[in-house]
Parts: C-alpha cells; sequence; structure tokens
C-alpha cells in the first residue's frame, strides 16, 4: 500500500473517531432525556412498560459510555496529555461510584465501598484515573446478575495503596484471561441485560494507569466472582 493512500485511511480513521465521539452523543443524549421524563409518568404505566423504559434506559447508558471510550481512543491518537496533581483516591472513587449508581440501579444493583486509608493522596491525572475507575465499575455493572453487590473495597499494605472492585456474575474462564485487556478483545461472556461490548473498558483502564505509574489486574476467584485490583505506590 502506497503511503499516501495510508495517511489517507488514518485521516478517515480520525474523522470516523470523531463523528462517534462528539456527533452521536447528541442523539443518545436527547433519547436519555426523552427517557427520563416518561419516568415522570410512571405511575400510568403498567409493569412491563416499565420494564422496556428501563431496559432502554441501560442501553442508552451503555451506549453513552461506548461513545466516551470511543473519545478517549481519540485522545491517545491525538497524543494523550496527562496532567499530575494530588488527588484524593477516596474522593475519586467515590465519585465514580455515583456516576454509575443510576446505572447499577436500574440492573437492580448495589455498589458498596469501603476504604480503610483516610488520607490517600496520589500524584495523577484526576480525570484520567476517573475513567479508569469507571471503565471498571461499567464492566461489572454489565456482567453482574440482578440483586447482586459490587464491592470496592480501598486498603494500603507495604507502601501501596489498592482498591479492589469484586462483582458475582459469570465469572471469566481460564482460557480467556489473557484477552482481558487487549483492545477490542470480546469474551464469552454476555452482559446481562444485552448491552454491548467494545473490548474498550478494560484496555482504556490499564493504559491510563500505566501512564500514572499505576497497574490493574485480574485476580482469580471462585466460579462466578470477578474481582479486578488497581494499585498504586504510595
Amino acid at each position: 500500500m502506497l503511503e499516501g493512500q495510508v495517511e489517507e485511511l488514518l485521516r478517515e480513521r480520525k474523522g470516523l473517531l470523531k463523528i462517534i465521539s462528539h456527533d452521536i452523543r447528541s442523539p443518545f443524549n436527547k433519547i436519555h432525556a426523552l427517557i427520563q421524563l416518561m419516568k415522570m409518568s410512571e405511575d400510568q404505566l403498567n409493569e412491563d412498560q416499565i420494564e422496556y423504559l428501563n431496559n432502554m434506559h441501560v442501553t442508552v447508558m451503555s451506549g453513552l459510555e461506548l461513545v466516551r471510550n470511543m473519545h478517549d481512543i481519540k485522545m491517545i491518537d491525538e497524543g494523550l496529555e496527562i496532567s499530575k496533581e494530588e488527588t484524593d483516591l477516596n474522593a475519586i472513587v467515590k465519585k465514580a461510584v455515583q456516576n454509575f449508581a443510576e446505572l447499577a440501579e436500574l440492573k437492580k444493583l448495589k455498589i458498596y465501598f469501603d476504604s480503610s486509608c483516610k488520607d490517600a493522596k496520589l500524584l495523577v491525572d484526576s480525570y484520567y484515573l476517573q475513567r479508569a475507575i469507571e471503565n471498571v465499575i461499567s464492566n461489572a455493572i454489565k456482567y453482574s446478575f440482578e440483586d447482586k453487590p459490587i464491592n470496592l473495597n480501598l486498603e494500603k499494605d507495604d507502601n501501596i495503596y489498592s482498591l479492589s472492585i469484586t462483582d458475582f456474575g459469570q465469572g471469566i474462564k481460564p482460557e480467556e484471561v489473557d484477552l482481558l485487556f487487549k483492545k477490542y478483545s470480546k469474551l464469552s461472556s454476555r452482559a446481562t441485560k444485552g448491552e454491548g461490548s467494545s473490548g474498550l473498558g478494560l484496555y482504556l483502564a490499564k493504559y491510563f494507569l500505566e501512564q500514572m505509574n499505576g497497574e490493574i489486574f485480574y485476580h482469580n476467584q471462585d466460579k462466578g466472582m470477578t474481582t479486578f485490583v488497581i494499585q498504586f505506590p504510595v
């Protein structure tokens, strides 16, 4: 392939990412707003209609998360700039949990956060740290069964901050563990509400964390349990 053709393909790719990460967000937001308006009249809907509405809500929020991930991919392609400032890890985790409380409630899940670290200060980019944590939480919500908890626990051990995120869903097959953090990789597990999967969430989480001297790994659990651990040196 000629050099000019390669450059043209790269320009087209950047243009497509721009459309996905910006222009597609608007209709998703409009649908989200309409769903919320309809929910204000839930007393006039029957149980089936409410369930359909909730499924629509889950699907739209999943779509918005996909758009955010595509925007992050575009930022990486353009040369991601990581700024570092002193950040309270507890505050970042709480904000990430709050941002996904609505989606968790729609799927009849509860997110719990427990921290034994009163003062967990890190020199990181707060936005990209939050995006990394959100992507792991989003993944946990996507594959969890109804009425199950999602547990987040922050502790300090041997000068390492460790944030574990555990869900009780379908688990991960041993032969698929190596695919977890690869770009666009998809596992055999299926989202419990039929949400789509781009295979970007965990890839982006790992990428962002490594840019800030952090790391993430999968911790093997009993069948039906999945735990990811995010670590930073103190």
